[in-house]
């Protein structure tokens, strides 16, 4: 009952990450991947609306700290193996803490920091 619940309350909520009503790419939908920005070659990333999201840049700032695995060095590679590798609830653990920070009204860590929004929302 309790992951009803949860799937409910996530498939109605909104992100504050502004995106056309019929993106690919909504809360609801947070695919995992490989992005590459210049400089910084690849990185691992999910995406929403028209945005990647930096997970290694999430990680070095702290916001994947209560993850049950070491995020700073897993997402620091340019693949998604290590990643790919782990468990289905360190997969799940993910999904929910990027949801919580991307939901509009939850945590506000990464929406209420300017200059941490620009190292981890990239244009696509």
């Amino acid at each position: 009952a309790t992951g009803a619940r949860c799937q409910a309350t996530v498939a109605g909520a909104r992100s504050w990450v502004d995106h056309k009503p019929d993106t690919d790419f909504p809360l609801q939908n947070l695919p995992f991947g490989v992005f590459s920005c210049g400089r910084n070659g690849a990185r691992c990333a999910t995406a929403i609306g028209d945005y990647a999201v930096d997970l290694s840049a999430l990680a070095n700032a702290g916001l994947f700290a209560g993850l049950p695995f070491d995020a700073r060095a897993v997402f620091q590679r340019p693949t998604l193996n290590a990643f790919m590798s782990l468990n289905r609830p360190a997969w799940r653990a993910t999904r929910a803490r990027l949801t919580e920070l991307l939901a509009a009204g939850a945590d506000g860590k990464l929406a209420g920091d300017k200059d941490l929004r620009g190292a981890v929302l990239r244009p696509l």
